[in-house]
């Protein structure tokens, strides 16, 4: 092994032992192990060291790319073989690459003008993704106003290395009760086979309206995205309170079985989700509710109510569903049957409109 090759694996070697560290100390914070103050700085500076390491590698690894791409075609060109004539276009473009999260992460990218011969042969940290997905599932019946602010305000959380995909479920039938975790449960399900186990799916209001400061891809843990609440007086209306915008993997909203099914017209389905998390230790513990992110990084204002049609209230399903939220309180595991696993729907149409949102209207 020659000087350069080894001090380029060196520093591979040295860049993953800074990462497993750093998620180490990570995961103490976030079992509440560690110093709040201490935890809050760091997940502060975790995008900034991500960023610089990322650059530091790319450059290395693009220069590593050039020469070898160089040194492949000035060998061509000196010892041509009838049985094997080399690429037809040497200067053959790849797909963006970037280096997989067992050594960086998924932001390390090499830049999409970095041109390889068609032999060259990738080394196997490399592979052809370099995007965190972001599911987005929004309940919806007659929201028009609040849906087209919610998607200019959805655009500004666009940024390189994020991709968005928001997925609306509209109720067709008026008549009925709103369904909301019924709706979101098809959502989920949907998403979930578009996505991967560890990708981020958000439930989400769609009035309720994120600043640019909530951060969407924290999703490692069940988190109460939203947790400084407009029309909570800056807030949240009590300490378990999981409604308004939930960030999870695909893999926690499948171990929890989803919403419940039984919910008809508002309130109680953000409860039954909270003690689907606390039953499976994903809440933050010791009756903290969710995570949530610092002070400043969770700020969402409230759509004017003005804009939708009345909200209604089921008064039997409102009763029988505090029953059973006081039968999960004590430990019921009656979540495992009523959720995403008894789920049932109508696909009545779908469609993608000019915001790239896929529309999916349903009915029961």
């Amino acid at each position: 092994m020659n000087r350069r090759a080894y001090i380029q694996c060196s520093s591979y070697v040295m860049i993953a032992w800074v990462m497993i560290v750093f998620r180490v100390i990570l995961s103490y914070c976030e079992n509440g192990w560690a110093n709040q103050r201490s935890c809050a700085q760091l997940h502060d500076r975790k995008h900034s060291l991500y960023d610089y390491m990322s650059i530091t590698n790319n450059k290395q690894h693009v220069r590593a790319l050039q020469q070898n791409s160089y040194r492949y075609v000035n060998h061509s060109k000196k010892s041509p073989r009838r049985d094997h004539p080399g690429p037809a276009n040497k200067s053959l473009v790849m797909p963006t690459l970037v280096y997989s999260s067992a050594v960086l992460p998924s932001s390390a990218v090499l830049p999409s003008s970095t041109v390889l011969p068609s032999s060259t042969v990738l080394p196997d940290f490399i592979v052809l993704s370099n995007v965190t997905q972001i599911a987005i599932v929004i309940p919806y019946r007659n929201r028009h106003v609040h849906y087209l602010k919610q998607m200019h305000n959805l655009q500004k959380h666009h940024r390189k290395g994020v991709d968005f995909t928001v997925y609306v479920i509209e109720q067709t039938d008026n008549l009925l009760a709103f369904r909301r975790a019924w709706l979101l449960n098809i959502g989920l399900q949907i998403a979930t086979q578009h996505s991967a186990l560890d990708d981020c799916i958000v439930t989400h209001d769609v009035d309720m309206q994120p600043t640019q400061a909530v951060d969407y891809t924290w999703c490692d843990r069940p988190t109460l995205l939203c947790a400084q609440i407009s029309c909570f007086g800056g807030g949240i209306p009590y300490t378990t309170y999981a409604g308004g915008v939930v960030g999870a993997t695909a893999r926690h909203w499948n171990h929890v079985n989803g919403y419940t099914n039984t919910a008809y017209g508002w309130g109680g389905e953000d409860d039954d989700l909270y003690y689907r998390w606390r039953a499976n230790q994903l809440d933050a513990g010791h009756g903290a509710g969710l995570r949530k992110p610092r002070p400043g990084k969770g700020v969402c204002a409230c759509d004017t109510e003005n804009d939708h049609t009345p909200r209604q209230k089921n008064e039997t399903a409102y009763r029988e569903i505090g029953e059973k939220l006081h039968r999960m309180e004590r430990g019921s595991n009656e979540w495992k049957s009523d959720g995403l696993s008894n789920l049932k729907y109508h696909i009545d149409s779908s469609r993608t409109d000019e915001f790239g949102t896929r529309w999916i209207a349903v009915s029961g």
